[in-house]
């Protein structure tokens, strides 16, 4: 008798991100009848979505998610699940929330895909996807050396103002409700007027003996016409931190600087996957 068939296990691709540490994170607050109270401290909901494969391991899937997340990142690995003919896939997975930021990460030839409601896309080679994906993340809610956020990353992209169609609506998502109206733009299936990046990566930790290397990235996505400004990350893993020092790094940005780009943003993120440097390019203008 041949054994039972068993339908194939199909991995999760929409999950949160959210460190165990942030479980932990609390205040104690003495009350003076003694009393103690703690006072659980805040972060960010961020959705991920893996839209062609599974979620990175830095990702937990959940089947109950926020339907309003502070921060969306979309890891596209097949760009056609995502293209205006497959309006019942694409358009559904791309809306099902109501994010306040959403970034997309997308291979290589397929970044300038007209995905709704994107702020900023960003593309990657197919093996940087998840690591790029977890550099934009550390912004929004990793411990960083030096304060960015996302709002800093969109003016970098030229996309902050022109793209921004929730910042100061009535009713928006920073605002004190959720009405339909103010997210429609972001919505209704056109294309946003997203920012436009292309990133490189380069595993260790920063310092003169990656100088030529990130020279020549640099060069390069100046020529393919994403060097209007330039933001680099810094991604420093369990247990570098010891190797990483302020010092190097700004001597190490100062090296970088010395070309046509107009405007630099950087930053150093701790307990990141691994430690590895991410070069954000960004094309000038809008798209």
């Amino acid at each position: 008798m041949s054994a039972p068939s068993h339908p194939p296990l199909r991995l999760p691709t929409v999950g949160v991100y959210r460190p165990a540490a942030w479980d932990d994170a609390h205040r104690e607050v003495h009350l003076p009848d003694g009393e103690v109270v703690r006072l659980k401290q805040r972060h960010p909901e961020i959705v991920v979505q893996a839209i062609g494969g599974a979620l990175p391991p830095w990702a937990t899937p959940s089947p109950v998610l926020s339907e309003a997340p502070d921060f969306e990142v979309v890891i596209i690995r097949d760009a056609h699940l995502v293209s205006d003919q497959d309006r019942q896939f694409g358009t559904g997975r791309l809306n099902m929330f109501w994010s306040k930021r959403r970034f997309a990460v997308a291979e290589g030839g397929a970044a300038d895909l007209r995905l709704p409601g994107h702020q900023l896309q960003v593309r990657a080679a197919r093996g940087d996807l998840e690591l790029v994906a977890e550099a934009l993340i550390q912004v929004v809610a990793g411990e960083l050396h030096m304060a960015v956020d996302a709002t800093d990353l969109l003016d970098l992209a030229g996309a902050g103002p022109r793209n921004s169609p929730l910042r100061d609506a009535p009713g928006s998502l920073s605002g004190s409700g959720l009405a339909p109206f103010a997210l429609r733009s972001a919505r209704d299936g056109r294309p946003s007027s997203a920012g436009q990046s292309s990133a490189v990566v380069i595993d260790g930790i920063a310092d003169e003996t990656m100088t030529s290397h990130l020279r020549a990235w640099r060069d390069g996505l100046e020529r393919e016409g994403f060097g209007a400004s330039m933001f680099l990350m810094q991604l420093i893993g369990t247990g570098d931190l010891d190797a990483f020092s302020l010092q190097r790094f700004d001597t190490f940005l100062a090296s970088l600087r010395p070309s046509s780009v107009s405007e630099w943003g950087a930053t150093a993120a701790v307990n990141a996957t691994r430690s590895a440097v991410v070069l954000f390019g960004f094309r000038a203008g809008p798209n």
